[in-house]
């Protein structure tokens, strides 16, 4: 079987190639019943039709574009808030209405990044699959589980044993996932060998999690399955996890045991046995199980194989769909006959897996057989499991062309023992479209409501087209499932989840979730036929009748803390307390109530799923309990102030389970207070909403109901000692009265709110100025304030003179200096008006802060001190012209050389300046070095180098000059742009800002005086020897000449290659051969070398002139263009000497042969005689050397070596003859004769003959050729005539002469 990658990062993944073991030929199990259903059933059976499950919501959780995988391997679940998708590829989180909550939504890639297996060594790339996920209710927490897939090569043909990983939430998440939930990972190996496990499940229950495997070689062989039990209290905390694992619940390839073991989920808060289920390995039609004892220890333990058969079982078939374009190859893969997932409740396990069966629906394989759904539901799990039943969910159409097929099912079970189980249907005649079927806990055993009785239930639209470019099919068809899962609502009990993969667009998949409620409550009897209730507080039992299964449901005692609470079957009664309800049976419920009010009452009942009947007029109380109602009064104070006021609040409730209608709330004020009042009602309480004087309202009190009355009452001035106020409420058979009144009390104590204030009218004030302050004292009451005090001490750097007038009946002191201390009288409502004149210190700095005071005589409160005292505060602001300017007393510089600035900052007043700041940040092209000096009081550094940043002291009329001397870079370019500034410190105020900055600009010109020479270092050259030139480009600045042109066009007698090193900073081209063009770059001071190796022509003469030159680029100005070209010449010199060699003669044995040889000199030097000789010719010894001449020079002829030498001089362009005459052996006879010989020649002028030649056959076209002559055989023809047997040899020799060019040309061409 293959297992896809899922959405790797970064790049596209590899499938992994699983080879599963062929289960479509596993033989029977011959004691399996073939049925379609047990206990058996005789067909379709006829029955009410009944409520089972309905499609609450549904929605698409994840779609092809989220997870970029082949198959999703559908999952999810729903915990106490949320539903978590968690697929190959993505792992999203929503509300339990479908909605996503933005919580979760990522790549599992990412989130089990930490622990897998670490890419490395032997592993080259790794990626996660096979997703599971579960809400724990024991525990309260999520967990998730995952595979990765290690590949140990890039197509992932071989793998490394691969990890489980395992993600649980935290505690204190309490179930509901948000940001700031910690997860805690896990992860262990699943082989200590070189195994890999693939298809995990996971079980859960109270003590454990339970995690079943089929194990594969490193190269994809089926191995056999394991099953490994992770002790839940091990992994939830920091741990480390314990795990067990059981190798081998299936040994080897073909061994019994349970196949694709699943891991089951025990809804049993008190079990003590884990389980692991699957098919039979080894034959169809047999499910075994695997008994875990012990599981929550650290040594759990496992049963053998326990094998349970069941009804006949085969293999599916690829599942064809409407829209498929792909033959049998593009039908939906099926995988194979195993079970999905398991799960237990009240002691019975329930499973479901699919297979192909006949339109009976019993197993087959004949050609018109369909892919079927199989539910089990087996008991006595502790001993000998044994079925209790099973059906089939099939399509009973006469072929498989007009059949829906149904596979890859789920099956879960909730409290109330209903079941739905969720499959994915396709046929020929529909698309992929996700479906279920149900059963109550009431029903006929092994039907349920759905095919083939009825059409299964769907819960999302098919779009049938599907056939996707990245899953062409293979003889498995498409990837399909690989999971289906289906479970019940963790907090309820009843509402059933249901995640299948459907075809949702055109060739996408979707993982669609299905929220699937249960049937309603059942209907209550009393409607109509009320129950008589005697009241006011007891028993109420509800009667009510099911129809289509529909019931009263309570999940039952909660379970254990950490666990989360049920939602319990709950009821409320119009005009009633409901105390508790009691879950007797789905049509009886128990309500404990209070009556509140007598008559007709109606009752509603709601499910724990928030599914809700009404019956109207169920209860008729007979008696209900009498209301409580109680009263309070404050003002919120416990003093208050005579010419005041108080405002109460008064509130009447009702605390009680009894409403009180008619009720009465009074308030009688004491003479002392004149009041008005408002009142408002909560909670459905009401009054009279406003009025005046005392209060006497008739008010209505629902349960929990209250009226809240606000008295605003103003107090007599007259008023003294305390203000005690009393508020009631009463009502007919008050069962309590000593809460029908409340009083409050103030003490009366006098209070004058004075208050004072200060201003000058003015925010800055200048040193030598002046201000005037203008000061109030005042009181607003409520009570006079005579003696109070009024003071203000003015700054030391003030000097005052004050008056003073009252208003309002306040007086005060009408005139003074300095500081003021002052008694006044305040009464309510009067004044006390202050006006001081004062001058400013010169000398002051910073700011002026000057605060007055007003203080109440003993006895009297104010209850405002807060406005008791006023301060002004202004800032001593200086005021100074700053200006700068800046000069170097040009327009224009050249990179290289320099400038001197001249920067004055001056202050033209009126304040002096203590702290300001001259800067010049000079170019990055200068190098500065600068002193200062100070004027008229100007203080400065005396000198510095870099740029200036400095601070000085301009008092008014003083100034700072500096004279900054400043080099300039040869690599300057452009312009040069230079700007100095001054700046006022903070405080101090420049009116005019615009001659802070002065800006001196010139223009930059560069200037370079290059310059070039060549030499060979010889003054004369040889045709066919070699010079070798240094070339050498220098600039002496000053400024940097980039971009200039070294050149030299070599004399054509010249074929040279040339290498350049640059030093200074001077760059040039590496290498080249022929003339050189090279841009360069030569700093001031840098230079550039050539060395160019020059081989000199063979034809050379005369002289070789060699010129160089250097040219700056545009823009630069070379202020000594005599230097920019360089000339090398040397003289052509030394001898070429060259000969030829001709013979004549009979050419027969005995007669003589003369050799005529011609020395020419073509060199454009003569040929002196050197030491040794000018000519050696050393005759073969087939001849006898008989004489020689010369017609210049010395020829000696040496008889007993056979040799000829000459010794001479020869002119340039001149010749030298020389004649040899030998007599021809007899060892020559019928023979040719090669002769040849040698010249040494002085080429390069020096005086000795260092070069060499041999002479050449002027008659054959090759140069250096030997000279042959072919002597006849006389033998052959003797009696020919001496003339006759010359005339032959010659003719023999010019045969012998066409011959030895024929050879020569072969061997040249």
């Amino acid at each position: 079987m293959r297992r896809a990658a899922v959405a790797p990062a970064p790049g596209p993944r590899p499938d992994r190639e699983l080879m599963y073991p062929d289960r479509s030929v596993l033989p029977q199990n011959p004691a399996a019943p073939q049925a379609s259903a047990t206990p058996m059933i005789d067909g379709p059976k006829s029955y009410e039709q009944r409520k089972v499950h309905t499609v609450g919501v549904s929605w698409d959780a994840v779609t092809l574009t989220d997870t970029s995988a082949f198959p999703p391997d559908s999952m999810g679940a729903a915990g106490p808030t949320q539903f978590i998708a968690a697929v190959n590829g993505r792992i999203r989180s929503f509300t339990k209405n479908g909605v996503a909550d933005g919580v979760l939504n990522l790549d599992p890639n990412v989130f089990f990044a930490s622990v897998m297996t670490p890419v490395g060594g032997a592993v080259v790339l790794n990626f996660t699959s096979d997703p599971q996920i579960r809400y724990d209710r024991f525990s309260g927490r999520w967990y998730i589980s995952i595979i990765d897939v290690p590949c140990t090569n890039a197509t992932c043909t071989t793998t490394a044993p691969n990890r489980w990983m395992v993600a649980v939430s935290d505690a204190a998440s309490n179930g509901t996932i948000s940001g700031s939930t910690a997860w805690t990972f896990f992860q262990f190996q699943t082989d200590p060998g070189t195994n890999f496990c693939d298809y995990p499940s996971l079980g859960i229950d109270v003590n454990a999690l339970y995690m079943g495997c089929n194990m594969f070689s490193n190269v994809g062989s089926f191995v056999g399955t394991n099953g490994y039990v992770i002790r839940k209290s091990s992994i939830q905390g920091a741990g480390p996890m314990t795990v067990t694992m059981f190798a081998n619940l299936v040994s080897g390839s073909t061994g019994a045991g349970p196949f694709s073991p699943r891991g089951v989920d025990n809804y049993d808060s008190t079990a003590t046995e884990g389980y692991f289920v699957g098919v039979d390995n080894a034959t169809f039609s047999t499910l075994m199980f695997r008994r875990v004892s012990n599981p929550g220890s650290a040594s759990p333990t496992i049963s053998a194989n326990i094998s349970v058969t069941v009804s006949g079982t085969t293999f599916p078939n690829r599942v064809e769909h409407a829209g498929n374009t792909g033959g049998a190859n593009g039908n939906l893969g099926s995988l194979d006959d195993r079970l999905y997932a398991a799960m237990i409740r009240n002691g019975r396990l329930w499973s479901a897996h699919s297979f192909r069966v006949n339109n009976a629906g019993v197993a087959s394989t004949v050609a018109d057989a369909r892919n079927a759904v199989r539910w089990y539901e087996l008991q006595n799990l502790t001993t000998t499991p044994t079925l209790v039943q099973s059906g089939t969910v099939f399509d009973n159409a006469a072929t498989r062309a007009a059949a829906r097929q149904y596979f890859i099912p789920s099956v879960a079970v909730t409290g109330q023992n209903h079941a739905v189980v969720g499959f994915t249907m396709a046929g020929t005649p529909v698309g992929a479209t996700p479906a279920y079927a149900a059963r109550l806990a009431g029903d006929p055993l092994s039907t349920m409501t759905g095919p083939p009785t009825t059409a299964a239930t769907t819960f999302g639209t098919t779009t049938a087209n599907y056939n996707p470019a990245a899953d062409p099919g293979g003889a498995s068809g498409r990837r399909w499932g690989d999971y289906s899962f289906t479970m019940v609502d963790p907090l309820d009990d009843m509402t059933v989840f249901t995640v299948q993969e459907y075809n949702q667009a055109l060739n996408s998949y979707a993982v669609r979730v299905g929220k699937l409620a249960a049937p309603p409550p059942a209907t209550p009897t009393c409607a109509g036929s009320p129950i008589t209730f005697a009241g006011p507080t007891g028993n109420v039992v509800i009667n009510a009748t099911s129809s289509g299964g529909s019931g009263f449901y309570d999940p039952g005692p909660n379970l254990p803390a950490p666990a989360l609470p049920f939602n319990h079957l709950s009821a409320t009664v119009t005009n009633a307390i409901v105390n508790s309800v009691t879950y007797n049976s789905p049509t009886q419920a128990t309500l404990n109530i209070t009556a509140l009010a007598t008559g007709s009452q109606n009752v509603t009942i709601t499910n724990p799923d928030g599914q809700s009947v009404t019956a109207n007029g169920c209860i008729n109380v007979q008696n209900a309990v009498a209301p409580d109602l109680g009263i309070t009064i404050t003002d919120g104070v416990t003093t208050a102030t005579p010419g005041g006021s108080v405002t109460y609040t008064i509130t009447a409730s009702n605390a009680s389970a009894t409403p009180a209608t008619g009720a009465t709330v009074a308030d009688t004020f004491p003479a002392a207070l004149t009041c008005t009042w408002t009142c408002v009602g909560a909670g459905g309480g009401t009054c009279t909403a406003s009025g005046s004087g005392n209060i006497n309202d008739t008010v209505n009190l629902p349960v929990g109901a209250s009226t809240t009355y606000t008295a605003t009452c103003a107090i007599s001035a007259a008023a003294n000692g305390t203000l005690s106020n009393t508020a009631t409420v009463t009502v007919a058979g008050d069962p309590n009265a000593a809460n029908n009144s409340a009083t409050d009390t103030d003490t009366l104590t006098p209070q004058a709110n004075l208050g004072i204030t200060k201003t000058d009218g003015v925010t800055t004030a200048t040193a030598g100025g002046s201000v005037t302050y203008t000061i109030t004292a005042s009181n607003a009451g409520p009570s006079n304030a005579p003696g109070s005090t009024v003071s203000d001490t003015f700054p030391a750097s003030l000097t005052c003179n004050w008056t003073c007038v009252g208003a309002g009946g306040g007086t005060c002191t009408a005139s003074g200096s300095g500081n003021i201390a002052d008694t006044v009288n305040l009464p309510e409502g009067g004044s006390t008006t202050y006006t001081a004149s004062c001058t400013i210190s010169a000398a002051a700095t910073g700011t002026l802060s000057n605060t007055a005071t007003v203080a109440a005589p003993a006895g009297v409160t104010d209850p405002v001190p807060g406005n008791n005292s006023a301060t002004d505060t202004d800032t001593l602001a200086a005021t100074a012209d700053l200006a700068i300017t800046k000069t170097d007393g040009v327009t224009s510089a050249t990179p290289g050389g320099s400038v001197t600035y001249t920067i004055t900052a001056s202050n033209a007043g009126p304040s002096n300046v203590t702290g300001a700041t001259v800067a010049d940040t000079f170019p990055a092209s200068l190098t500065c070095s600068w002193t200062c000096v100070g004027a008229g009081g100007g203080t400065c550094t005396a000198s510095g180098s870099g740029n200036i940043n400095n601070t000085v002291n301009l008092p008014a009329g003083g100034s700072v000059s500096y004279t900054a001397s400043c080099a300039i870079s040869a690599a300057a370019t452009g312009s040069l742009s230079n700007t100095a500034t001054v700046a006022a410190p903070g405080g101090v105020t420049d009116p005019t800002p615009g001659n802070n900055t002065a800006t001196d600009t010139d223009t930059l010109a560069a200037t370079a005086d290059l310059a070039v020479t060549v030499t060979d270092g010889v003054t004369t050259a040889t045709p066919g020897g070699s010079v070798t030139y240094t070339i050498t480009a220098s600039n002496a600045g000053p400024s940097n000449a980039t971009g200039a042109t070294v050149t030299d066009t070599f004399p054509a007698a010249l074929t040279c290659t040339w290498t350049c090193v640059g030093a200074g900073g001077g760059t040039c081209t590496a290498s080249g051969s022929g003339n050189i063009n090279n841009t360069v770059n030569l700093p001031a001071g840098g230079s550039v070398s050539y060395t160019a190796s020059c081989a000199v022509s063979n034809s050379a003469t005369g002289t070789i002139s060699n010129t160089a030159t250097v040219a700056a680029a545009a823009g630069t100005t070379d202020p000594v263009a005599g230097n920019n070209s360089a000339t090398d010449v040397d003289t052509v010199v030394g001898a070429r000497v060259t000969a030829t060699k001709t013979a004549s003669g009979p050419y027969v044995v005995g007669t003589t042969v003369t050799y005529t040889i011609i020395l020419s000199n073509n060199g454009p030097g003569p040929q002196a005689d050197n030491a040794g000789n000018e000519m050696t010719d050393v005759l073969p010894s087939t001849l006898a050397l008989v004489s020689a001449s010369a017609t210049s020079g010395t020829v000696i002829a040496t008889t007993s070596t056979n040799t000829v030498t000459w010794n001479g001089a020869i002119a340039a362009g001149g010749t030298v003859t020389i004649t040899i005459t030998a007599t021809i052996l007899p060892a020559a006879n019928a023979q040719v004769v090669s002769n040849q010989a040698a010249i040494a020649f002085d080429a390069d002028g020096n005086g000795s003959n260092e070069s060499s030649a041999l002479s050449s056959d002027p008659r054959v076209a090759s140069s250096n050729s030997p000279t042959l002559i072919f002597v006849a055989d006389t033998r052959v023809i003797p009696t020919l005539s001496t003339w006759a047997l010359a005339l032959l040899a010659m003719m023999l020799t010019a045969v012998a002469g066409g011959l030895a060019r024929q050879r020569r040309l072969r061997a040249g061409g």
